[in-house]
């Protein structure tokens, strides 16, 4: 569910094997690292635990795990552990555009920081490693929230919320859709481009009423937040990249939320003409 990634249940099981082997050969498990917040000024140690599984990779990713974190208590008692999603990138991205300023450590906290600064939602936590090319973020949604990307196709079935309360209904449809509208308009207004594989969406039960949810989008994956400074994009849209930005942006919206929809192909193409519908 993160960067461009490959999800294990559509790929062979030599690659699980392969993505495994990497994690293992950079020796993270078990091992404590320093990672910092350089809008803060601090630096915190700590130690990756446990792998509870391998998630997938990407164009800039050689592994993205879901690790269990060790957290420093403060009080000097027991410290504390929570589940965290770990990404490690390549040496290189293998795609020709991707090689001036995307898919490294630093320039994903830049973007990170450029969509907190825009008030596009996205990861809560956000903390890097430069030195070993690690990012630390939260899992993306709340503990009673199942985060669901583009890049997870219909693994969402597998996510303990939807086995325990089967998706039937979203309940704050309106709202979702003004959320959705106020990111595009920001993305428009500054000039920026997501791709397909950017876009994410929170799904929270709502109290006792079975298969009903309320939706949140936000951006999960950093590495494919497009800036118009990009000199490979400059070079390639010139004059018209506003333009054709708002086009793709729109676009690519669409085919993420047919992706990203809980439910059939027709349920999902309706839910994706009626919110793009109603931005027009």
């Amino acid at each position: 569910m993160y960067n461009s990634s490959i999800m294990l249940e559509d790929v062979p099981k030599s690659y699980q094997e392969i993505y495994l082997e990497l994690f293992k050969s950079d020796g993270v498990e078990g091992n404590t690292f320093s990672f910092d917040d350089p809008d803060q000024g601090k630096s915190t140690d700590l130690k990756i635990s446990k792998l509870n599984k391998i998630l997938g990779a990407g164009a800039y990713a050689r592994w993205v795990a879901d690790v269990d974190v060790e957290l420093p208590n403060e009080s000097g008692t027991k410290n504390k552990t929570h589940r965290m999603a770990l990404k490690k990138y390549r040496e290189e991205p293998y795609r020709e555009e991707l090689q001036n300023d995307n898919g490294n450590v630093g320039q994903s906290y830049k973007n990170y920081r450029l969509l907190k600064s825009k008030g596009i939602p996205t990861w809560d936590t956000y903390r890097i490693n430069e030195e070993h090319q690690l990012v630390l973020m939260t899992l993306g949604a709340n503990d009673n929230e199942a985060l669901i990307t583009a890049n997870d196709g219909d693994d969402h079935i597998s996510n303990k919320i939807f086995e325990e309360n089967p998706f039937r209904e979203v309940v704050n449809l309106d709202d979702f859709i003004s959320q959705i509208r106020l990111i595009i308009a920001k993305l428009n207004e500054y000039t920026l481009r997501l791709h397909i594989d950017s876009w994410g969406i929170a799904f929270k039960p709502v109290g006792d009423k079975v298969g009903s949810y309320e939706l949140r989008p936000l951006i999960a994956d950093l590495d494919t937040v497009d800036t118009s400074d990009n000199p490979y994009y400059k070079k390639h849209y010139g004059s018209d990249i506003k333009e054709d930005w708002t086009r793709e942006n729109f676009e690519f919206l669409g085919i993420a939320l047919r992706k990203i929809y809980p439910g059939s192909s027709e349920e999902k193409n309706a839910f994706s003409r009626l919110v793009l519908g109603s931005l027009k």
